[in-house]
């Protein structure tokens, strides 16, 4: 039996559905900026960028951030 807080959505029913999103959805864009991050730090260091640049990227992001509230 899937519960709210479980993300498999194969054996959901409708109800389920609703409140798996309901729980999903306002953690997302967080998900997708640690990805992001995470994403971006493998690229810095593969291809042997200035460390500071990435510490300057993530300073702008959240800089944007709190600036859309």
């Amino acid at each position: 039996m899937t519960e709210a807080k479980n993300l498999n959505f194969m054996f959901s029913t409708s109800d389920n559905l609703h409140s798996q999103w309901d729980y999903l959805y306002p953690k997302l864009p967080f998900l997708l900026n640690y990805l992001q991050e995470c994403c971006e730090y493998i690229i810095f260091d593969i291809l042997q960028l200035d460390p500071n640049l990435f510490g300057e990227r993530l300073e702008e992001r959240a800089a944007f951030f709190v600036s859309q509230g």
